[in-house]
Protein backbone atom coordinates (compact mmCIF):
# COMPACT_ATOMS: atom_id res chain seq x y z
CA UNK A 1 0.00 0.00 0.00
CA UNK A 2 1.36 3.45 -1.08
CA UNK A 3 0.72 6.19 1.23
CA UNK A 4 0.45 10.06 0.39
CA UNK A 5 -0.05 13.47 2.28
CA UNK A 6 -3.25 15.11 1.56
CA UNK A 7 -4.02 18.72 2.83
CA UNK A 8 -7.98 19.10 3.07
CA UNK A 9 -8.13 22.72 3.21
CA UNK A 10 -5.81 23.73 0.63
CA UNK A 11 -6.86 24.26 -3.17
CA UNK A 12 -4.24 22.36 -5.56
CA UNK A 13 -1.36 25.45 -6.49
CA UNK A 14 1.80 24.92 -8.67
CA UNK A 15 4.58 24.09 -7.34
CA UNK A 16 7.46 26.16 -9.28
CA UNK A 17 10.39 25.22 -7.90
CA UNK A 18 10.51 21.24 -7.84
CA UNK A 19 7.99 18.32 -6.24
CA UNK A 20 7.87 18.69 -2.79
CA UNK A 21 8.58 15.81 -1.41
CA UNK A 22 8.85 14.04 2.22
CA UNK A 23 11.75 12.33 3.41
CA UNK A 24 11.81 8.53 4.06
CA UNK A 25 12.94 8.99 7.46
CA UNK A 26 10.36 12.10 7.63
CA UNK A 27 8.15 10.22 6.67
CA UNK A 28 8.44 7.35 9.16
CA UNK A 29 8.45 9.58 11.95
CA UNK A 30 4.89 10.70 11.07
CA UNK A 31 3.68 7.40 10.71
CA UNK A 32 5.69 5.82 13.72
CA UNK A 33 2.32 5.17 15.42
CA UNK A 34 0.56 3.22 12.34
CA UNK A 35 0.45 0.02 14.01
CA UNK A 36 -1.19 1.42 17.10
CA UNK A 37 -4.68 1.77 15.22
CA UNK A 38 -4.85 -2.08 14.80
CA UNK A 39 -6.41 -3.45 16.96
CA UNK A 40 -4.45 -6.03 19.49
CA UNK A 41 -6.55 -9.02 18.89
CA UNK A 42 -6.05 -9.04 15.19
CA UNK A 43 -2.92 -11.10 14.35
CA UNK A 44 -1.77 -8.78 11.59
CA UNK A 45 2.05 -8.22 10.55
CA UNK A 46 3.24 -4.82 9.86
CA UNK A 47 6.32 -4.43 7.52
CA UNK A 48 7.12 -0.35 7.09
CA UNK A 49 9.91 0.86 4.98
CA UNK A 50 10.28 4.07 3.08
CA UNK A 51 6.65 5.18 1.93
CA UNK A 52 5.07 1.70 1.71
CA UNK A 53 3.59 -0.67 4.40
CA UNK A 54 2.78 -4.29 3.95
CA UNK A 55 0.61 -6.25 5.96
CA UNK A 56 0.41 -9.78 5.54
CA UNK A 57 -1.57 -12.44 7.68
CA UNK A 58 -1.92 -15.94 8.79
CA UNK A 59 -5.43 -17.41 8.20
CA UNK A 60 -5.98 -20.83 10.01
CA UNK A 61 -8.15 -23.69 8.24
CA UNK A 62 -11.94 -22.78 8.39
CA UNK A 63 -10.98 -19.21 9.89
CA UNK A 64 -12.06 -16.54 7.97
CA UNK A 65 -9.51 -13.52 7.25
CA UNK A 66 -8.96 -10.13 9.63
CA UNK A 67 -7.64 -8.11 6.94
CA UNK A 68 -10.51 -5.71 5.78
CA UNK A 69 -11.09 -4.98 9.44
CA UNK A 70 -7.11 -4.14 9.46
CA UNK A 71 -7.85 -1.56 6.34
CA UNK A 72 -10.55 0.09 7.84
CA UNK A 73 -8.49 0.88 10.72
CA UNK A 74 -5.89 2.38 8.82
CA UNK A 75 -8.16 4.08 6.25
CA UNK A 76 -9.31 6.04 9.72
CA UNK A 77 -5.93 6.51 10.74
CA UNK A 78 -4.90 8.42 7.72
CA UNK A 79 -7.67 10.66 7.44
CA UNK A 80 -6.86 11.68 11.14
CA UNK A 81 -3.37 11.84 9.80
CA UNK A 82 -4.52 13.80 6.60
CA UNK A 83 -2.89 11.17 4.35
CA UNK A 84 -4.68 9.45 1.79
CA UNK A 85 -4.13 5.51 1.15
CA UNK A 86 -3.55 4.98 -2.38
CA UNK A 87 -6.04 1.95 -3.47
CA UNK A 88 -5.29 2.28 -7.25
CA UNK A 89 -1.25 1.18 -5.94
CA UNK A 90 -2.11 -1.39 -3.29
CA UNK A 91 -2.31 -5.11 -4.19
CA UNK A 92 -3.53 -8.23 -2.44
CA UNK A 93 -2.33 -11.27 -3.12
CA UNK A 94 -3.85 -14.30 -1.47
CA UNK A 95 -1.61 -17.33 -1.31
CA UNK A 96 -3.05 -20.88 -0.84
CA UNK A 97 -1.78 -24.09 -1.75
CA UNK A 98 -5.41 -25.97 -1.00
CA UNK A 99 -7.56 -26.08 -3.98
CA UNK A 100 -10.43 -26.76 -1.75
CA UNK A 101 -10.42 -23.40 -0.02
CA UNK A 102 -12.09 -20.42 -1.59
CA UNK A 103 -10.57 -16.74 -2.08
CA UNK A 104 -12.02 -14.61 0.43
CA UNK A 105 -13.77 -11.54 -1.13
CA UNK A 106 -12.00 -8.51 -2.83
CA UNK A 107 -10.37 -5.66 -0.10
CA UNK A 108 -11.89 -2.37 0.24
CA UNK A 109 -10.22 1.13 0.99
CA UNK A 110 -13.46 3.12 1.48
CA UNK A 111 -15.12 2.43 -1.49
CA UNK A 112 -12.47 1.79 -4.11
CA UNK A 113 -11.44 -1.81 -4.69
CA UNK A 114 -7.80 -3.14 -4.08
CA UNK A 115 -6.70 -5.51 -7.19
CA UNK A 116 -5.82 -9.05 -6.08
CA UNK A 117 -3.11 -10.16 -8.04
CA UNK A 118 -0.77 -13.24 -8.60
CA UNK A 119 2.06 -11.46 -8.36
CA UNK A 120 3.81 -8.10 -7.44
CA UNK A 121 7.11 -6.35 -6.90
CA UNK A 122 8.34 -5.66 -2.99
CA UNK A 123 11.72 -4.34 -2.64
CA UNK A 124 13.08 -5.42 -6.51
CA UNK A 125 12.04 -9.16 -6.05
CA UNK A 126 8.79 -10.51 -7.93
CA UNK A 127 6.76 -12.66 -5.47
CA UNK A 128 4.33 -14.84 -6.82
CA UNK A 129 1.45 -16.32 -5.03
CA UNK A 130 2.38 -20.12 -5.78
CA UNK A 131 5.84 -18.68 -3.84
CA UNK A 132 8.33 -20.02 -6.77
CA UNK A 133 11.16 -18.08 -8.70
CA UNK A 134 9.61 -17.58 -11.80
CA UNK A 135 8.29 -14.54 -12.45
CA UNK A 136 11.48 -13.01 -10.54
CA UNK A 137 13.18 -14.90 -13.05
CA UNK A 138 11.37 -14.02 -16.26
CA UNK A 139 11.30 -10.33 -15.20
CA UNK A 140 14.88 -10.35 -14.88
CA UNK A 141 15.54 -11.40 -18.08
CA UNK A 142 12.99 -9.94 -19.56
CA UNK A 143 14.67 -6.52 -18.26
CA UNK A 144 18.32 -7.94 -19.67
CA UNK A 145 17.00 -8.53 -23.06
CA UNK A 146 15.77 -4.99 -22.69
CA UNK A 147 19.01 -3.06 -21.84
CA UNK A 148 21.27 -5.60 -24.06
CA UNK A 149 19.09 -4.68 -27.21
CA UNK A 150 19.32 -1.18 -26.04
CA UNK A 151 22.95 -1.19 -25.36
CA UNK A 152 23.81 -3.57 -28.89
CA UNK A 153 20.90 -3.07 -30.85
CA UNK A 154 20.15 -5.78 -33.02
CA UNK A 155 23.41 -7.41 -33.02
CA UNK A 156 21.60 -9.31 -30.09
CA UNK A 157 19.06 -12.00 -31.73
CA UNK A 158 19.16 -14.92 -29.47
CA UNK A 159 18.84 -14.42 -25.91
CA UNK A 160 18.45 -17.27 -23.37
CA UNK A 161 14.29 -18.05 -22.55
CA UNK A 162 13.89 -20.47 -20.12
CA UNK A 163 11.29 -23.09 -20.49
CA UNK A 164 9.40 -23.56 -17.51
CA UNK A 165 8.24 -27.27 -16.61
Amino acid sequence: MELSRREESESPRPCLTGVPLISPTLFNVHVDDLEGCIPNYLDINTHKYADHCTQDEVIPYGSTGNMQEVLDAMNDWALRNKIKLNAIKTKDMWICFKAAILEPPSLKIGDDTIERVNSFKLLGLWINNTLKWNTHIEEITKKSKQKLIFTYGNGVQQIYQPKWV
